[in-house]
């Protein structure tokens, strides 16, 4: 069975779930987990994305955002990418391979009437783990933000606490006061394996045509060529850099195996069918 594509525009609010391959301990260390964190962060400065809620686990991370500067696609390659070098180079490993465990689960959420919960449920992972017996005494996780207005122990001073504050209160005592009195009482609810948060109607909407079986999203081909973020756009934008060429070979190459058609591909990357067929040829004779 054909899995989806994912529905994506400007606006769009997600629970984001991104897991470690194979499960591994990919944040097992407190500097894994503080630089994760910091990824975030510049994801906020530079893609315009407002982050409503986060926990770092020891082997997989939870976001509630909304892609108000750019796709949701683009947000997470960067960050995942940012990390997965870090994560095989600057930690003191010498290691190479994936770091992330295949396409991230991304949730789409109808709009605001979901947040509530949707935060519970992230801040309360680490209990529901049994990591700690408090939530609140996790250090990685947006939870102390709303606690301390932004000043959380593991940073994320670029949550905006003030959309979900005023849902309990337009005066800060009373609206943190209900926050945490909101926080203590667990739904029970598994926010996590559902395809789309919202009415039948938004469900409706929302449910994005299926890939052929076995058949892997553009985005994810071009990734996968060892592009690094600026190459990724670029080719997305149609650049004509040479530098690039390796990467549009290879790219067309493995679309075109994946049962892509010409036209389909070069849509994606802003050229001609034409053009697509020329790097296809080249990859043929480069053989």
């Amino acid at each position: 069975m054909g899995r989806r594509l994912r529905v994506e525009y400007l606006g769009a609010m997600y629970h984001v779930v991104q897991r470690g391959n194979n499960r591994e301990f990919i944040f097992g260390r407190p500097d894994e987990r503080d630089y994760l964190i910091e990824q975030v962060g510049n994801a906020v400065k530079v893609d315009g994305v407002t982050v409503f809620a986060y926990v770092v686990m020891s082997n997989h991370y939870h976001l509630l955002l909304r892609t108000d500067g750019e796709f949701l696609s683009k947000v997470m390659h960067r960050v995942n990418t940012r990390y997965s070098r870090f994560f095989n180079c600057d930690s003191g490993r010498d290691r190479t391979g994936v770091v992330f465990e295949g396409r991230y689960k991304a949730i789409l959420v109808q709009n605001d009437d979901y947040l509530l919960s949707l935060v519970r449920y992230i801040h309360r992972n680490p209990l529901r783990a049994g990591i700690v017996s408090r939530f609140c005494d996790y250090r990685w996780s947006s939870d102390a933000c709303y606690r301390q207005q932004g000043n959380g122990p593991g940073g994320g001073d670029f949550v905006n606490c003030d959309l979900i504050l005023r849902m309990f209160s337009d005066k800060k005592q009373i609206a943190l006061r209900e926050y945490k009195r909101f926080m203590e009482n667990d739904d029970g609810k598994d926010w996590e394996n559902i395809p789309c948060i919202g009415d039948d109607s938004f469900a409706q909407l929302a449910e994005p045509r299926k890939e052929k079986a076995g058949r892997v999203s553009l985005d994810e081909i071009l990734i996968n060529t060892g592009v690094d973020n600026e190459e990724f756009q670029l080719i997305k934008q149609g650049s004509r850099k040479r530098l690039l060429q390796k990467y549009k070979i290879a790219f067309t190459g493995e679309a075109i195996g994946q049962g892509y058609t010409m036209r389909e591909i070069g849509q994606h990357i802003k050229l001609s069918h034409v053009a697509i067929s020329h790097l296809f040829n080249s990859k043929q004779d480069s053989k």
